[in-house]
């Protein structure tokens, strides 16, 4: 898939290319050595991150990078992104796949209960 990409994030990436390790293999993110990283190193970093940022699941433990997909899911959702669009930026098939990535947040279930409160004029 291609992707665009906010001008922001380019210039971020552009910029890395100057600083990043060479490798021959053309990588974004080799080793220190311009070797391709493990599926560990980079599992390492993500929950480095995340204790970086003092960012935890609520269980305690680091989010699991799967787990972005919700975010980016909800987040989509939240700014009325289309369902085609939404469905094509996380790869599935079918909204029905990616609505299951989705999570509806309290204040969003608070705001209907009160609207359905004010036409039953409940409180």
């Amino acid at each position: 898939r291609v992707y665009p990409m906010l001008p922001a994030i380019a210039d971020a990436l552009q910029s890395w290319r100057l600083t990043a390790p060479r490798n021959s293999a053309g990588l974004v993110w080799p080793t220190s050595d311009g070797r391709p990283r493990s599926k560990q190193d980079d599992l390492d970093e993500w929950h480095a991150l995340q204790a970086k940022a003092d960012v935890h699941h609520p269980a305690g433990r680091p989010y699991h990078v799967h787990e972005c997909r919700n975010v980016t899911a909800t987040e989509l959702r939240n700014i009325g992104a289309d369902d085609m669009v939404i469905t094509s930026l996380l790869g599935h098939t079918s909204i029905g796949t990616s609505r299951g990535y989705m999570s509806i947040d309290r204040e969003a279930k608070m705001q209907v209960l009160e609207a359905v409160g004010r036409r039953l004029q409940i409180g």
